[in-house]
């Protein structure tokens, strides 16, 4: 199998710590060429790291971040007629730590399969279902119907700094597009229901994906319980340095686990936290329906959700009307995408309206008692 890869790094101080090394000499073992675009700077010491590994190396500004990264690449460096050359065209970026398993394991596997495209896992929750972007594979039939080329170049914004904006256009939106248009995937991990940022243990334990992901270290995600139970599982289980792991979080999020207490480390079962994705009430077919009926519609919010039912809502040949924040929300933006954002207070109902509250399920119970003056309000939640 002739395969081009194309690998999306980004360090804010431009350093290539030794899980890319590690990522980068496992996933060049199923490669024929390997091109590493970097999205902001590179050090000296890195940039002589990374040339091991690479065919081409190409530094850009850090914007639209891994999808602008990839769009660029095919599009305005390589051609997608240099694309052409290979049965398969392989995205991956730095943001996470692994494979825990070999990649050629890996692509023996999908390779059975038989799918148009595939990745590592996927994200379940009905409405905004997609295979995971830290990477993605796509095989010849997809090359040759140049379906990402079509893709990319209506809905990949270059130069996007709202990473909401490529959760829909990249991540959520090249997937739905590419379903929508009769293509077949798979993921390696088939039948995970856990956050991958919160439950990384049982990701890894109970649902074989073969990565962790960096975020799940960050304050946002951290689950102190649930990464050790990971570490530890990972230490047991798994040929894998550790060291690769605990020096990148401890540079990047200031956070010093040692292998000591990994091994100490023991909890009871019921300890550790099951937390599944949020499973939506409404599906792309709902949306689709009411763009079918001409409405007349209204999406509250600017954030990933909406950023993704827009994409859906643009998929379906609809248009959106504006976009609804709240009126205590800071530096309000006066559009989206060429679309006025309005605050709540300024909207009164009009006939055929329809507003699509696309938050998280907290946000969208503290709005519920703003939208009681209008008629036909659908929540995600």
């Amino acid at each position: 199998m002739k395969r081009i890869g194309i690998f999306c790094f980004h360090d804010k101080e431009g350093i290539v710590d030794k899980y890319i090394e590690f990522l980068l000499h496992e996933l060049c073992r199923c490669l024929s060429s390997l091109v590493i675009v970097i999205n902001g700077k590179i050090n000296d010491d890195g940039k002589l790291i990374l040339e091991k590994y690479a065919d081409a190396i190409y530094i850009r500004e850090n914007k639209g971040f891994d999808g602008g990264a990839y769009k660029d690449v095919i599009l305005n460096i390589l051609g997608w007629k240099k694309i052409q050359e290979f049965d398969e065209l392989v995205l991956c970026n730095d943001t996470f730590y692994g494979p825990f398993i070999s990649f050629e394991s890996i692509f023996d596997e999908m390779e059975n399969r038989h799918v148009d495209f595939w990745g590592m896992s996927y994200y379940h929750n009905i409405i905004t279902n997609h295979i995971l972007s830290y990477f993605l594979v796509f095989n010849k039939k997809v090359i040759n119907e140049k379906i990402i080329i079509e893709y990319f170049n209506k809905n990949i914004n270059l130069s996007t700094q709202n990473i909401n904006d490529v959760y829909g256009e990249f991540e959520a939106g090249l997937f739905y597009y590419m379903v929508k248009n009769g293509y077949s995937f798979s993921t390696y991990s088939e039948n995970n229901p856990f956050d991958i940022n919160k439950c990384s243990n049982l990701c890894i334990k109970e649902s074989k994906v073969p990565i962790l992901k960096k975020k799940a270290f960050s304050p946002k995600y951290f689950v102190r319980n649930n990464i050790m139970d990971a570490l530890k599982y990972l230490r047991q289980n798994s040929n894998f340095d550790l060291d690769l792991i605990l020096d990148n979080v401890k540079r990047l999020y200031n956070l010093t686990i040692t292998k000591q207490e990994i091994e100490e480390f023991n909890v009871d079962k019921e300890d550790i936290i099951r937390i599944k994705y949020d499973v939506a009430r409404i599906n792309d077919k709902d949306i689709k329906r009411i763009v079918l009926m001409g409405k007349k519609i209204y999406v509250y919010g600017l954030g990933v959700f909406s950023g993704i039912i827009s994409q859906i809502i643009d998929i379906c040949h609809g248009k959106i009307a504006g976009y609804i924040v709240s009126d205590n929300q800071n530096d309000i933006p006066e559009s989206k995408n060429g679309i006025k954002v309005y605050k709540v207070s300024e909207i009164d109902y009009i006939d055929n309206m329809v507003i699509i509250v696309a938050l998280n399920k907290e946000h969208t119970e503290e709005v519920r008692p703003y939208l009681k003056k209008f008629k036909e309000v659908i929540c995600l939640w």
